[in-house]
């Protein structure tokens, strides 16, 4: 997840690395492939990542990495991390707030609340992270389409406090 290791990182910049990303694989990794794919197509990434007008998240450290090769890339990439005094800190959105977010569509709704809780948890485990915006997204639904929906959303935050 991009935000645990850019932290500091828009969601934009986030989507954008993902996105890239994704690309990447969906090219490289297609029966027709180019066996040569992989590595042309990592070696471009890092070229933009390291350029000073890129579309991705910076780190301050990020030059330290942008001069290694490849390999010695992704691994100096991998150990870039944000102190937790570094980062803005989180608004709790209010339960009319959340109801408006997710009218714009569950999809954005979800990859916003995945952003700002890995950003924030940097440590945990991606299976967690997604397992916790799965029941956010779903608390959200069931609440938001109810008229009374702040004796839901209460009942469901005491709900997961006492599970």
């Amino acid at each position: 997840m991009g935000s645990q290791r850019f932290a500091n990182g828009t969601f934009e910049e986030i989507s954008a690395t993902s996105d890239h990303i994704l690309k990447i694989l969906e090219k490289c990794c297609s029966p027709d492939a180019n066996p040569g794919c992989y590595e042309k197509e990592t070696r471009e990434l890092v070229t933009l990542f390291c350029r000073k007008d890129s579309p991705f998240p910076k780190h301050p450290d990020l030059d330290k990495c942008c001069g290694k090769g490849e390999h010695e890339w992704g691994l100096c990439l991998a150990s870039l991390h944000y102190s937790s005094e570094e980062l803005p800190s989180l608004q709790e959105l209010t339960n009319e707030e959340i109801c408006e977010q997710l009218k714009h569509g569950a999809q954005v709704f979800s990859a916003r609340y995945t952003y700002e809780l890995s950003r924030r948890y940097q440590s945990i485990p991606a299976d967690l992270v997604l397992k916790a915006t799965k029941n956010y997204v779903e608390m959200a639904e069931k609440c938001c389409s109810r008229s009374l929906s702040k004796i839901c959303f209460l009942q469901e935050v005491l709900h997961c406090a006492l599970a």
